[in-house]
């Protein structure tokens, strides 16, 4: 057999990571989203003029009736078939009933929804088994409770009423959905976001054989959604009704897994930079997250570098040479010839002019790494290849293990810590986790461990991506810098 080379690399998320596009999604208008306290009373009175259809599906007789389905009926399902190009995907049915809202398919595996038992929202799925999340919460740590209020799931239901409206005596069969807000809700819907809406042709809606379809077209039509309105007021999952007959519960996180999330949530750590290369290792810089800029330095002094800097400034109007600086600048630290450090802005352009939230500009785990929504994926147990000798002590007898290997987690989390573009090529499978967790937050150590291999020639990788200093991330010259820029505005 072949002999495997070990190749373990201790990552720097500064220098590898990708920075992620700024700017919010768009959101549809305030009245858009306003729900009609009478749409469900509203609904039992028009499907009362819809005939049912021996299959128990509801007859529709006009796109408007689709339309009016979408917007006020809490019971639906969506056929989704996506084409790109000449590849053609199937995507499992999309359901949609009161209580929980997904996916459900011929497969168990397709099964994985978002489940209302009253108590709060969480997931449900199945891999090898039904398998529960926790409750899903905003970042003030309240739980939603409302699936159909568009604040956590994306439907249409109560959006573009003045659109939907506008369409009550067209009896055309097909028409183009030009307004933009009715647009992006669909999107969101359909894909989950809004990030490609600049690449939407159009949205048609067609009328035929007692049925409403929507075609979502992209990319000048290489690129194409087109999805099915069926089920209306029949759909229901035979795969949820055996979890919950089955006593199924929310997953509560053990004690190691939640304190991960809550020190990553401070949006307050470093990350410390060691390179271990054919097992010869050494230190090489840092990169330090807080809460307002986020610095980068490949040496071992922690104080020059560079850093993105979120700036809201609005000069004296009284000032003849007023100046504005709103967005994400690059600063550099420097030292001046009299030895002391300096923050200084790289240029008087923004970086991103989309946003003020570093957040949103730098791949911050808290927001980006769905990990840490997904705990019920993690699995107690110990993965590591690296050579534990050379890694200056870093991880002591007595850490917690811990690993994951659901294949959408681990691509996200490749992904935000920009390793696909700086292991082109490396096939992860698993991330292992190691934590030494300790009083004081500042001491703490997580590491992650990306494991993965090379085809080509059978490599085996084992990038280490260690964070600590929680709490303690600050750097004076910067906050000053901050502090300076600012303290002007409300």
């Amino acid at each position: 057999m072949k002999n495997k080379k070990l190749l373990s690399l201790l990552v720097c998320f500064g220098s590898l990571c990708a920075l992620s596009g700024c700017g919010e999604e768009n959101n549809s208008s305030s009245s858009d989203q306003q729900q009609n306290t009478n749409n469900e009373n509203s609904n039992n009175n028009n499907n009362q003029n819809n005939e049912k259809k021996n299959d128990g599906d509801i007859k529709l007789n006009n796109i408007y009736e689709g339309l009016v389905a979408l917007y006020q009926t809490k019971n639906y399902t969506l056929e989704v078939i996506h084409t790109y190009g000449t590849y053609r995907e199937e995507i499992p049915d999309m359901i949609f009933t009161k209580d929980y809202i997904g996916f459900d398919g011929k497969a168990f595996e397709d099964f994985k929804v978002f489940y209302n038992d009253g108590e709060g929202i969480y997931p449900v799925s199945f891999t090898n088994d039904y398998l529960s999340g926790e409750y899903v919460k905003d970042k003030k740590g309240d739980k939603y409770t409302n699936l159909w209020d568009n604040s956590f799931v994306k439907t249409m239901y109560g959006v573009c009423p003045e659109y939907v409206k506008s369409n009550e005596n067209n009896k055309e069969t097909s028409i183009d959905i030009t307004d933009k807000d009715y647009k992006l809700a669909f999107l969101r819907m359909v894909v989950g976001n809004t990030n490609n809406f600049a690449d939407v042709d159009k949205l048609t809606a067609k009328y035929e054989n007692e049925k409403v379809s929507f075609t979502l077209s992209l990319n000048g039509g290489s690129n194409v959604y087109k999805v099915t309105l069926k089920n209306i007021g029949t759909t229901k999952s035979e795969h949820l009704k055996m979890f919950v007959n089955n006593g199924g519960k929310p997953f509560v996180a053990n004690h190691d897994l939640s304190e991960m999330r809550r020190l990553l949530n401070k949006d307050n750590y470093v990350q410390r930079i060691y390179m271990i290369n054919e097992g010869e290792g050494y230190w090489s810089g840092y990169s330090f997250f807080t809460e307002h800029y986020f610095f980068n330095t490949s040496n071992t002094s922690t104080s020059t570098g560079y850093a993105y800097m979120e700036f809201n400034y609005k000069e004296d109007p009284a000032i003849d040479n007023d100046f504005d600086l709103w967005g994400i600048y690059l600063v550099n630290v420097s030292i001046d010839e009299h030895g002391q450090y300096v923050a200084t802005l790289a240029s008087s352009m923004a970086y991103n002019s989309a946003t003020v939230e570093i957040e949103e500009c730098v791949r911050y785990p808290s927001i980006k790494l769905d990990l840490l929504n997904s705990l019920e994926y993690v699995k107690e147990g110990e993965v590591r290849y690296a050579d534990y000798e050379k890694t200056a002590g870093l991880f002591p007898e007595g850490s917690s293990k811990y690993y994951f290997i659901d294949e959408a987690l681990v691509n996200n989390f490749v992904n935000n810590f920009g390793l696909t573009s700086a292991f082109e090529g490396v096939e992860f499978n698993t991330i292992g986790i190691e934590m030494n967790l300790k009083e004081d937050d500042k001491d703490s150590v997580i590491c992650y461990h990306a494991i993965g291999y090379y085809p080509g020639d059978g490599m085996t990788y084992d990038i280490l991506i260690p964070l600590t200093g929680f709490g303690d991330a600050n750097r004076a010259v910067l906050d000053k810098l901050y502090e300076d820029y600012n303290n002007n505005n409300n």
